[in-house]
């Protein structure tokens, strides 16, 4: 699976990461434990030190953190979990939003 961009949201502990593979099902599902009958990825993502939970829907995936982790710290571990390379907070493809004028 490889990451499009991760872009911050209005919250400080969620970050939109965009996917390279999109739901079939057309649902939306919020993730907050590890269990054998969800994806295997989502698991892998929800023993990620710091992440609380996942919602998935389409071709992205909303990760919330726990207050107290720092994105610093955290966004390595997923994109690294993600994609099976490891990355450093700067090679990260992080996005800004763009403000509609």
């Amino acid at each position: 699976m490889e990451i499009i961009k991760i872009e911050p949201t209005p919250s400080p502990n969620t970050m939109k990461v965009v996917i390279s593979e999109q739901r079939q099902d057309n649902q939306s599902t919020t993730y907050t434990e590890i269990n054998e009958n969800q994806p295997a990825f989502i698991n892998h993502l929800l023993a990620v030190d710091g992440v609380k939970s996942i919602f998935y829907v389409l071709d992205f995936l909303a990760i919330d953190k726990i207050p107290k982790a720092d994105w610093e710290d955290v966004l390595p571990r997923i994109t690294a979990t993600l994609t099976g390379r490891n990355m450093t907070r700067n090679s990260l493809l992080i996005h800004k939003p763009i403000l509609a004028k």
